[in-house]
């Protein structure tokens, strides 16, 4: 099972299905994953998928990263 966060920030996903959720207070852009990529959160996997119109979505609304690599 995955978490609701990594398949609405996961490879191929839709911005305007992520902010549709966000908007609804449905997902927290900073939830950090609890199955797979545990301890990621929705920025790590744009990131990681170089989904350049997410990034940007994601930081439009509060998204952070504890990822010292970024």
């Amino acid at each position: 099972m995955y978490d609701i966060e990594y398949l609405l920030s996961a490879h191929n996903s839709s911005c305007k299905v992520l902010e549709y959720f966000i908007n609804k207070g449905l997902v927290d852009v900073n939830t950090k994953f609890k199955k797979t990529n545990s301890g990621d959160c929705m920025l790590d996997n744009a990131i990681k998928y170089e989904n350049a119109e997410m990034i940007k979505l994601l930081l439009k609304y509060g998204a952070t990263s504890d990822n010292k690599y970024i």
